[in-house]
């Protein structure tokens, strides 16, 4: 997974952007991005969140903001594919080919990307941690067989 790099946009939203090429306004870190996140389990070890939501803010009318590039990072990437084949000859022009082809085969789990974004509405100005749990992008082993 990318790194993230927190930003602001000129919209009253802020949010954990991943590798923007042009420059953009960033939020201010006011706290530990690390701290309090809840402790997870064996599979999910950074519990229901990858970081703390109320270590950012909106920076001040005209300024920057403080945050640093890719100052976070996402959870991991693990997918192993495997394909076996074997072509048998039917004479000397024709042949049969048995191909079985498995994507994922250790079952791993594959996370869509982190939900990082922040609101901060006119009215209240405060976060609104989004910075949720990942769903499950792809479930389990597909194995599909062919013959030709």
């Amino acid at each position: 997974m990318p790194p993230f790099t927190p930003g602001f946009s000129n919209q009253p939203t802020a949010s954990i952007s991943q590798g923007l090429r042009r420059p953009a306004p960033r939020i201010d870190i006011v706290g530990d991005p690390d701290a309090n996140v809840p402790a997870g389990t064996p599979g999910l070890p950074h519990g229901v969140k990858y970081f703390n939501p109320a270590a950012f803010s909106v920076p001040a009318i005209g300024s920057v903001g403080n945050a640093g590039v890719d100052i976070m990072y996402g959870p991991g990437h693990i997918n192993h594919d495997v394909t076996l084949a074997r072509k048998i000859a039917l004479g000397e022009r024709r042949e049969f080919q048995l191909k079985l082809e498995a994507f994922n085969v250790l079952n791993h789990v594959q996370f869509t990307g982190v939900n990082s974004g922040f609101k901060f509405t006119p009215a209240r100005w405060d976060r609104q941690p989004i910075a949720s749990p990942l769903p499950p992008e792809d479930s389990g082993t597909r194995t599909p067989i062919s013959a030709r």
